[in-house]
């Protein structure tokens, strides 16, 4: 499917081909269930894996930036990742740094991102994860100047409802994984 619509997209600078692809998975997401599970998704016991106390059901993650916003989770999951980290997400909507900030780089088969921390806000972010309700595992990147930006109140309820993993299941200064279970 890739060599079908890679020409395409190499047509359009690499942040419009970025937001049209996340369109078109937003489009198909209600579908994909029936759509996109049947040829992406493989689950065998063989393949799950044990983490901070959570069983995932294969080691393949999505890792933080491609879907800021939590839009996708569901797509994801269809698409047959064993886990998905959302974000990076800061305390307030943030436009991200200034155009252009996705570049291509053919000859080396990479991309550079500097995109920043464009994404709408850990309240409505956490408001979509909050609607999930999901059995799958996800997870959010919060900065660390998130959860200080925000009353000690408001960050307590965020981060009662989005407990930190890691072996110690506390905050830590660094950014990290902000896990839920449905």
């Amino acid at each position: 499917m890739y060599r079908l619509f890679r020409p395409l997209l190499f047509r359009l600078d690499a942040e419009r081909a970025h937001r049209l692809t996340l369109a078109a998975a937003r489009l198909v997401q209600p579908l994909a269930p029936w759509l996109v599970a049947p040829f992406f998704k493989e689950e065998h016991p063989a393949l799950a894996v044990q983490c901070w106390g959570l069983t995932f059901p294969n080691p393949v993650g999505l890792a933080a930036g491609l879907d800021k916003n939590a839009r996708l989770v569901r797509f994801w999951e269809a698409l047959g990742f064993g886990f998905a980290e959302v974000g990076s997400v800061s305390a307030r909507p943030s436009r991200g740094n200034p155009r252009p900030r996705l570049f291509r780089l053919p000859e080396d088969r990479a991309l550079i991102n500097r995109m920043g921390l464009n994404n709408d806000g850990a309240e409505r972010v956490a408001r979509r994860l909050r609607r999930l309700r999901h059995r799958r595992r996800w997870g959010s990147i919060w900065p660390k100047r998130t959860t200080r930006t925000f009353s000690a109140k408001r960050r307590g309820r965020l981060l009662r409802e989005f407990p930190a993993a890691g072996p110690a299941g506390r905050l830590r200064d660094a950014e990290h994984l902000v896990p839920q279970h449905g």
